[in-house]
């Protein structure tokens, strides 16, 4: 009778915690390099099917694990330009580099966009009140001097308007992230791993790794 318990309890339902585990180790993982070579030759394509990527590849990021979702931003500030370079070796082309090069960028927006929402639906506290609403009334700020500058430098005022907004846009996200994820702190290993790795092999190849993967070598 003992063996037969030990049966029926091994053969219980399916450990949440090991779900989880699968979903934070593997799956996250791979939803954040597959969405974002997605979003890259989406971009490539067609502007309005990247962006469509970059929401799917957000949200399934979110519903995967949301205090995790700031390494969706990490791997795609890091490694965007690496994948461009291959991607644009299997295409035969770099004509859609510009658009795909914002492709970290309309990322960083969609879940910033999401957090947000996440904001208004369930108030933060005071302290995180008084953060955000010090950081709108910065980002209005900078809309006020985006629409003065624009009429005088379209492209100048666009790419300061990116480089201004994506601090405050990551500050929110690592927000929402650590709001949902209580004391848990999460270190991004894997993209620490990918990081290392590359690191080493452009080191031990030297040129012949930069051209397998399509950089260009002044």
């Amino acid at each position: 009778m003992t063996g037969a318990q030990d049966i029926s309890a091994g053969a219980g339902p399916f450990d949440p915690q090991v779900w989880q585990g699968v979903q934070q180790s593997i799956l996250l993982p791979i939803a954040c390099v597959l969405g974002m070579v997605l979003c890259i030759a989406g971009n490539w394509m067609f502007p309005g099917l990247g962006l469509a990527l970059c929401v799917l590849t957000c949200a399934t990021v979110v519903l995967l694990s949301l205090p995790r979702s700031i390494e969706l931003i990490f791997f795609a500030f890091l490694f965007q330009n690496a994948l461009i370079a291959i991607i644009g070796g299997v295409a035969g082309t770099f004509d859609g580099v510009t658009i795909a090069k914002a492709s970290n960028f309309l990322l960083c927006m969609c879940l910033w966009g999401m957090c947000f929402v996440m904001y208004l639906r369930l108030p933060a506290d005071a302290d995180e009140k008084a953060l955000l609403r010090t950081m709108f009334v910065v980002l209005v700020l900078i809309g006020i001097y985006f629409i003065i500058g624009i009429a005088r430098n379209g492209a100048g005022a666009i790419i300061y308007l990116r480089n201004l907004i994506i601090p405050f846009a990551c500050l929110h996200i690592a927000l929402c992230a650590a709001r949902y994820g209580g004391r848990v702190a999460h270190y991004p290993s894997w993209i620490a791993a990918i990081f290392i790795a590359y690191c080493y092999l452009e080191m031990a190849f030297g040129a012949d790794f930069l051209r397998l993967i399509n950089v260009e070598i002044g």
